[in-house]
């Protein structure tokens, strides 16, 4: 995923940690790393990036899609 991904947001995630011991292992920018608590969250901070062109950000988070 870090091959591929500008930013990456890691969602109210209780694998999280695993997740970023993943990424921690690659030459992934730490700075374009978040933890968030919510979809939501992580999208009003995709929008005050300051960014020219397209980016490709994932979300991960282990909710199920109906709660």
């Amino acid at each position: 995923m870090t091959g591929i991904c500008d930013y990456i947001f890691l969602v109210n995630s209780n694998s999280a940690k695993s997740i970023l011991e993943g990424i921690n292992s690659t030459n992934f920018n730490k700075d374009k790393i978040f933890t968030v608590n919510t979809p939501q969250e992580a999208i009003a901070q995709i929008s005050n990036l300051k960014i020219n062109g397209k980016i490709t950000a994932l979300l991960e988070n282990d909710l199920p899609d109906n709660y």
